[in-house]
Order: C-alpha cells, then structure tokens, then sequence
C-alpha cells in the first residue's frame, strides 16, 4: 500500500500546483516522476499494477489540466486525476437508481468469478472471463453509482462482446476512455498531418508503451514485454481481417472471426494479468 499512498500524495500535490500556470511545469514533472514509485516502493503485484496505473494516468489527467484554460477548484482538480474516466464528460442528471446497470454489474462480476475459479484448470479461458468481467463490472459499478449521485459519466466498455472485427473492437468498445485520450491526442493529430497510415500504428505502439509500464511495474520486464507483443500484433490483426473483408461478413460470422482471433491472441495479454491478480 505504500506505492499508492505515495503516488496519490505526488497526485494531490500536482493537483495544488496545477491551478497556477508558472507551476504547472512542475506538477508535469512532479507526476512523471511519479512513474518511479511502484519500481522502489515495494509491496505485491496488484498494489504495484494499482500505483503504476495512477501513476500513468495522473500523468495523461495532469496534461489535460495544463492545456484547458477552464479554472477549477482544487476538489475538481484531484477528482480529475483520480477518476477513472474523463471528468469533462460528466453531465448532471436527476440522481436515479438504474437497475440495468446494477443487472449488468452483478453479470460482469459473475463472470469476473467464473473466471477466477476457472483458472487453475482452464488458464486462457478463465484468465479471459476474468480480465473481461472485471472490465464490466468496473464500467457498469461506476455508472450506476454516480448516476445514483445525479452524474452522467462517459462510458468505459460498449459490450466489447459485440464487435464485429477487431478495428472495432479496439476503436469503439474496449476501454473508451484511453481509447478516446489516444485518439484525442495521438491519431486525429497525426491524420490531420495527412499520415493515416503512420496514425493507427502510433497509437497501439502507444497503448502497448503504457501496459509494457503497467506490467513491467507490478512484475518484471519479461512480463511487460509479453504485453507490448500483444498490442504489436493488433495492428497485423486489423491488416489481415482488411485483406479478406471481415466488414462484409455476416454479422454472426465477423463476430466469431473478432472472438477467436482476440483469444487466440489472449494468453499473453491474459497470463501476466493473473500473475498480478492471483498472488
């Protein structure tokens, strides 16, 4: 617990040092130094993937808060750096109890479960529905709970379940929130430039630079090294189903084709993750 008492202190004081434009330099270099903490701070891996990932995104958040000219309080500074979502995006909303979303957090934590007991025998497959109804149940929990508050947040998951090739996969469902900040940041500037090849490949070399941190953090090098081969086989993916035409496939087939490709792909996405979850 050490790593992530110590990089939310770096976190609050980032968020003090954001409201004034001559210190935002240092609240930039406060957070990037940050990143270090979970490599010499000890504890286990899941605490270590904890601070890594607070880390990396007080970061990203400490950047958005340097470049908008809005003013905000210190409280909507440090909610900006510690919500797991783009606080920009929250709208208010009569304060309600949506029973869907509860429905779909219980699903998604069931299958979470499943996953975990599943494991030890069925490692890919359980290691999937584990990483997959975590993913859910942390997307529909966090819903349900503000819009309880009377907050509209954005959505983390759109039913990756459904997608019908992996370019929508990774460009629409799964983890919307840096999929937007990559876009946002990485692709639209980089197509606007005209380079709309050169753009995609930055951004699963970016997204794979962020897990290879995370991993690398919570276990080893080795590990975060599995994980940045996986975000390099997404864009040969994307390139194989574009040669044979996955989008004019039948819905149900292009779904199995997105399916089965991502879980061949999944053990070395999955194992390093149960490393971190299961010790």
């Amino acid at each position: 617990m050490i790593a992530i008492a110590a990089v939310a202190g770096v976190l609050v004081l980032a968020a003090a040092l954001c409201a004034r434009k001559r210190k935002r330099g240092l609240a930039l270099a406060l957070t990037t130094s940050a990143m270090a903490i979970p490599f010499v701070a000890g504890g286990t891996p899941l605490t270590r993937f904890v601070a890594a990932i607070m880390a990396i995104w007080g970061l990203v958040r400490v950047w958005d808060l340097c470049r908008d000219p809005r003013p905000r309080s210190f409280p909507l500074r440090l909610w900006h750096l510690l919500a797991g979502f783009d606080t920009r995006e929250a709208t208010r909303c009569p304060p309600r109890l949506d029973r869907a979303l509860v429905v779909s957090t219980a699903v998604h934590a069931a299958i979470a479960t499943a996953g975990w007991f599943l494991a030890p025998t069925a490692r890919w497959l359980g290691g999937a529905a584990l990483v997959y109804g975590v993913a859910g149940s942390i997307d529909a929990g966090l819903r349900a709970a503000y819009l309880g508050l009377g907050l509209e947040i954005p959505r983390i998951q759109r039913h990756p379940i459904a997608a019908r090739s992996i370019a929508e996969f990774w460009g629409r469902r799964w983890n919307r929130v840096v999929g937007s900040w990559l876009r946002a940041n990485l692709y639209t500037p980089m197509a606007r430039r005209g380079m709309k090849t050169g753009a995609p490949l930055m951004v699963f070399l970016a997204s794979g630079l962020l897990h290879v941190y995370i991993t690398w953090a919570a276990l080893d090098i080795a590990a975060g090294a599995l994980m940045g081969v996986f975000f390099l086989l997404q864009p040969m993916l994307i390139a194989t189903e574009r040669i044979f035409g996955v989008e004019r496939w039948n819905a149900a087939w292009a779904r199995v084709w997105t399916v089965t490709a991502l879980f061949i792909a999944s053990p070395i996405f999955v194992d390093p993750m149960l490393r971190i979850l299961r010790r």
